[in-house]
């Protein structure tokens, strides 16, 4: 099928880049045939094709060009003919009734709404609160740099904790030194 014929444009040329084979390696893929095809109307091996696709960055521009169009042309075909799908859909609904239903459930069309507002200001309004309530939250949750950097020195599970230190009622040396201390601070 030619490119023409299934709505699809070929990717920009980049002729200049690429090799002779590249250039029919691309021609066959754009008609729509597989790689394996495309390597043999190149004259070239399957692993060389995938070798350009993922390795020669101009070759896997106009690759990934095509593949980018080729997707987007089927998107555009398919949103042109989805009244036909629910056209069918909806012949399909009337002999069969289970069906119905749950075309019906899966839209949700029986679950109850809630109603949304229609005064434009009143939105407008509510909007901006929410938007203000958004920041502020946001800004609540940002913890200031330093905050961050103690708590995760202080978290750090690999650190080794030190043991608290018990410490030994005081000799009668000490007693001596300190209630000395105590007499000269006093006096």
């Amino acid at each position: 099928m030619s490119n023409l014929a299934n709505g699809m444009a070929a990717p920009a040329p980049v002729r200049g880049e690429l090799s002779v084979p590249q250039q029919r390696a691309l021609a066959v893929l754009i008609e729509g045939k597989a790689l394996k095809e495309a390597a043999e109307g190149a004259g070239v091996n399957r692993s060389t094709l995938y070798r350009w696709i993922r390795q020669d960055a101009a070759f896997a521009a106009a690759y990934n060009a095509w593949q980018q169009e080729a997707a987007e042309s089927a998107r555009a075909r398919m949103h042109a003919s989805i009244h036909l799908a629910v056209e069918r859909v909806i012949r399909c609904m009337e002999n069969d009734q289970d069906l119905s239903f749950k075309v019906i459930k899966e839209m949700g069309i029986l679950k109850p709404r809630a109603a949304g507002q229609i005064d434009a200001d009143r939105l407008r309004q509510e909007m901006a609160l929410e938007q203000r309530d958004l920041a502020r939250r946001f800004d609540e949750a940002a913890e200031p740099p330093a905050r961050r950097i103690v708590s995760q020195v202080t978290t750090t599970p690999s650190l080794p904790t030190a043991e608290p230190v018990a410490q030994s009622p005081p000799t009668d040396a000490t007693s001596a030194v300190t209630s000395e201390t105590n007499d000269e601070t006093s006096a």
